[in-house]
C-alpha cells in the first residue's frame, strides 16, 4: 500500500496571502509557540543622554536576535521607531547624504555607526 501524500499539501507563500491557490487544499498547520510571540522595538527620540541611545540600541539588537529579518529591514523598522528630534535628525541626513551624492544608509550596522557618532559623544566611555 502506497502512503497518501497528496492530502497534505505545504503552503509555500510565507505570509499566507495567496488566498486563490489555497482554495479546497488542506495546509499543514506549522504550529510553534514561539511563532506567536511578539516583539516590539521602542521608539527613540533623540534623547541627549549617551545611556538612553546605548540602552536602546541594546533592546533592538536583542529584537533582532529573535528575528531573522535582512541587514536592510532592520534598517528600515528601526527608522520606523524614530520620533520627535530622532526623526528629524534621520529626514535631514537622509536629504543631506542625497545632496551630497553620498550612498543611502540601508545596513543597520552602518545606521548604528551614525546614530552613535551622532548620540554618543568622544568623550563618554
Amino acid at each position: 500500500m502506497v502512503p497518501r501524500n497528496d492530502i497534505i499539501e505545504v503552503d509555500e507563500d510565507p505570509n499566507g496571502d495567496d488566498e486563490d491557490n489555497d482554495r479546497g487544499r488542506a495546509r499543514r498547520q506549522n504550529y510553534n509557540p514561539s511563532n506567536c510571540l511578539k516583539l516590539k522595538i521602542l521608539p527613540f527620540t533623540g534623547s541627549s543622554l549617551p545611556e538612553e541611545f546605548l540602552e536602546w540600541i541594546q533592546k533592538v539588537e536583542k529584537v533582532f536576535e529573535w528575528y531573522e529579518y535582512s541587514e536592510e529591514k532592520k534598517c528600515k523598522v528601526v527608522a520606523l521607531e524614530f520620533m520627535d528630534y530622532a526623526l528629524l535628525w534621520w529626514q535631514n541626513l537622509k536629504i543631506q547624504r542625497r545632496r551630497d551624492e553620498e550612498e543611502e544608509i540601508t545596513m543597520l550596522a552602518t545606521m548604528k555607526r551614525v546614530m552613535k557618532k551622532r548620540f554618543v559623544p568622544d568623550y563618554y566611555k
